[in-house]
């Protein structure tokens, strides 16, 4: 009797030793997912979602949604990167992201888009909500940032298009806000161009 208590004692242990590495096993593997997620749709710099998570949110159906895409690119970058090393830069783009992160609300997300380029897409507002919220971005970017006990200024450009969610391809207003922004800087720099504008004066 005494030996099949035991036997059975030493079952119900060997059992709850199992559960226990089994629970052991499954958080460990959802928490290797959640970090592989996070490095597939988060950037490991700034902490902004990245490129793969604005494609993955421009596929998502929204319906026929007012939508303006910011296409953001640092003004003379290279120069930072070539001159004081990619640390630098890394460090300049983390701190540019901070400043646009204080512009993200539930109607509009910042995604870094790589290098020195940001997104900002907007939903259900107007062209001169889009035009307000660039200008206040070219305020708060060329403000003077404190890098490693030395002082940097940056400007940037913007390119601003406008379109509706129900629009198939969303490609479309990527490129259209991509000219915009390169005809931002061929105009000077350190300000922002409508794709409606520049396409009118063509």
């Amino acid at each position: 009797m005494e030996a099949n208590i035991f036997i059975q004692n030493g079952w119900m242990l060997t059992l709850a030793i199992i559960i226990q590495v089994l629970l052991i096993i499954l958080v460990a593997a959802l928490f290797e997912r959640n970090r592989l997620k996070k490095l597939a749709y988060w950037d490991s710099v700034t902490g902004l979602p990245n490129r793969n998570e604005l494609n993955r949110m421009l596929r998502t159906p929204k319906g026929n949604i007012k939508t303006a895409i910011l296409f953001l690119d640092l003004d003379r970058f290279k120069v930072i990167n070539d001159t004081w090393g990619h640390g630098a830069g890394d460090s300049l783009v983390k701190e540019v992201g901070k400043r646009l992160k204080q512009f993200v609300t539930s109607e509009q997300q910042v995604y870094r888009y790589g290098g020195d380029e940001f997104i900002f897409v907007i939903k259900g507002k107007s062209v001169d909500h889009a035009e307000q919220l660039a200008g206040l971005i070219l305020q708060s970017i060329q403000n003077e940032y404190q890098i490693g006990g030395f002082e940097f200024n940056i400007t940037v450009s913007i390119g601003i298009s406008l379109g509706s969610a129900h629009d198939a391809n969303y490609s479309d207003l990527l490129q259209q806000a991509d000219k915009a922004m390169y005809q931002a800087k061929k105009l000077g720099e350190n300000r922002y161009c409508l794709y409606s504008d520049f396409t009118e004066s063509n």
